[in-house]
This record gives C-alpha cells, sequence and structure tokens, in this order.
C-alpha cells in the first residue's frame, strides 16, 4: 500500500471513531424529565426540558406522571432520570421520616436520605414553598393589621373562614391553630369546595381561606397569603431530584438547574402558575418565556 493510501486510511479511520463518539455522546445527552400531575410539577419540569436542550442535551419529557409513588417507582426503574420534588413530600411520604419545620434541616434529611436509600441525588433547594396556608383579602388584611398566623390568630373574630372539609378537626387545621396560637375563634366558619374557595372570598361570602402558597389566585394580589411566623406548617421547597448515574455521566446537569431552582420563588411561582391555570397559556410558553427573562435561555 503506498504512503497516500496509507494516510487515506488513517484518516477515514480516524473520522470513523469521531462520529462514532459523537454519536455515542449524543446518545448520553438525552436525559428524561418527569413530573406529577399538577400544573407547578409539570411546568417546572418544562422549564428544566428547555434549559438542558439549550445546552445541546435531549430532554425526553414524560410530564404529568401521576402522583408521588408512581415517579418514585418510575426514578427507581429508571424510566425518568430527573424531576421536581418537595422537601416535606421526601421526607415525610417517601422516607417516612418525621416532618421538620426548618427547612434547611428538611433538605440535608432529604439530601443525605435519598443518596443512602435510593442513590438519587438532590440538587439545591428552590426558595419557593409551596406549603399548605391561609389566605386573606387584601382589604380584610389592612382593615385588621393581619400579616402573620398570630395577627390572624387575633383578628379571627372579625373574619369568616372558608374552609375546606375536616379543616376545622385536623392537628394540621384549625383545631392544630387553637392549640398552638389560641384564638382562631372565627365569626363564622363555613365548608366550601375547594374549586370555589377563590370565588368565595371575591364575592364577599368570606375573608379567609385554605391555601396553598404558590397558587395562581395568590398572584392577582387581591388575596395574599398569610405568613406563617411560627412554622405550624413544615416546608414544601421545589428540589430537583437527579438519578445518581446521570450526573455521572453529565455532571454539568447539577450547573444548569442549581442557578434555575435559586430563581424560583413562591411570587414567581404564584405567577407563572396564574399563567397556565387562569390566562390559559402553554406550558412551553411559559417555560421559555420565564428562562429568556431570566437570562437562562436566548
Amino acid at each position: 500500500m503506498s504512503r497516500k493510501k496509507f494516510a487515506a486510511v488513517v484518516v477515514l479511520l480516524a473520522a470513523s471513531c469521531l462520529f462514532a463518539g459523537l454519536a455515542s455522546g449524543a446518545a448520553q445527552t438525552k436525559v428524561v424529565i418527569g413530573s406529577k400531575d399538577f400544573t407547578e410539577s409539570i411546568l417546572i419540569s418544562e422549564i428544566f426540558a428547555q434549559a438542558l436542550e439549550a445546552r445541546g442535551f435531549t430532554a425526553d419529557r414524560k410530564q404529568a406522571l401521576g402522583g408521588t409513588a408512581i415517579i418514585q417507582a418510575a426514578m427507581a426503574a429508571g424510566d425518568v432520570d430527573l424531576y421536581p420534588e418537595y422537601t416535606s413530600t421526601a421526607l415525610v411520604t417517601v422516607l417516612n421520616e418525621p416532618p421538620d419545620f426548618d427547612p434547611k434541616s428538611a433538605y440535608e434529611k432529604v439530601k443525605s436520605g435519598y443518596g443512602e436509600k435510593f442513590g438519587l441525588t438532590v440538587l439545591d433547594m428552590a426558595p419557593l414553598n409551596n406549603s399548605q396556608g391561609l389566605a386573606i383579602t387584601k382589604d380584610a388584611a389592612l382593615k385588621y393589621g393581619v400579616g402573620t398566623l398570630t395577627d390572624l390568630s387575633n383578628a379571627a373574630p372579625n373574619l369568616r373562614l372558608c374552609a375546606t372539609a375536616e379543616f376545622e378537626d385536623r392537628t394540621d387545621g384549625l383545631a392544630g391553630l387553637k392549640a398552638r396560637l389560641g384564638g382562631f375563634e372565627f365569626k363564622s366558619v363555613r365548608v366550601f369546595d375547594k374549586g370555589i374557595k377563590y370565588e368565595v372570598l371575591r364575592n364577599g361570602e368570606a375573608d379567609v381561606n385554605v391555601c396553598f402558597t404558590t397558587d395562581a389566585h395568590l398572584a392577582k394580589g387581591d388575596i395574599i397569603a398569610v405568613t406563617d411566623d411560627v412554622s405550624f406548617w413544615p416546608p414544601y421547597n421545589m428540589v430537583p431530584i437527579v438519578r445518581g448515574g446521570v450526573l455521572d455521566a453529565s455532571p454539568e446537569i447539577a450547573g444548569i438547574l442549581n442557578p434555575i431552582s435559586a430563581a424560583l420563588d413562591s411570587a414567581s411561582m404564584q405567577a407563572l402558575n396564574a399563567l397556565v391555570d387562569l390566562e390559559g397559556k402553554e406550558y412551553r410558553e411559559v417555560a421559555g418565556d420565564f428562562l429568556r427573562s431570566k437570562g437562562f435561555i436566548k
């Protein structure tokens, strides 16, 4: 074989190895992103998916899979590589540990527990806290000086509560609040279907309702979440959960997702949820606009 032919063969072999390597690398950059079956979880998973796609990953979406048990099983089976979870759900429901009312302590327990029991990595905790709470109309809050649960315990005789079934008797509901702080003797307590609890306040039928602290309706500003100043409810901060092998192959995923989590607080999550639930916008549109507004993608 002549030197020229030999050199050509070497070049072809090198090129074939290079393309094979690129193809292999492309396969390794596929990430399966899951979510539970509610607006916020789907939306955060879409935010993660688009952020990873912008950095060269292929995102395979498996959104709205179901509840905690279903997505946990999907992670264990390797059918999902990452998804957004909440600290107290992870601690109490998955790890079967008692609630921890300190956000940082709860996070550290989840991080170590998921690593030891499941080989899963818990990335940085987001400021957003999708916890149970109480909300009050802005007008009533201003009139009676209500900003915190302590304020509300004292102002309750002037206010009407829109409750959901069983809230009155639960230890994490009205009965527990009375035992913890005293007061909370509302002018009236009426049970309404949770689907109309904000409508009830806006129609003037009640002043206070039971809420989740990242509810879409809170973004309007006419109804505000009461600050839990006594840590009555455990924290539900969002954390991305990632399979360890995925991070071993692509450690840069942590560097992509952690800054996004840091940018998600309760107020911004309320606004994002509202764009989907109240304005009817598509998940992809809302996620993309958020990422561009924060400079995560172009």
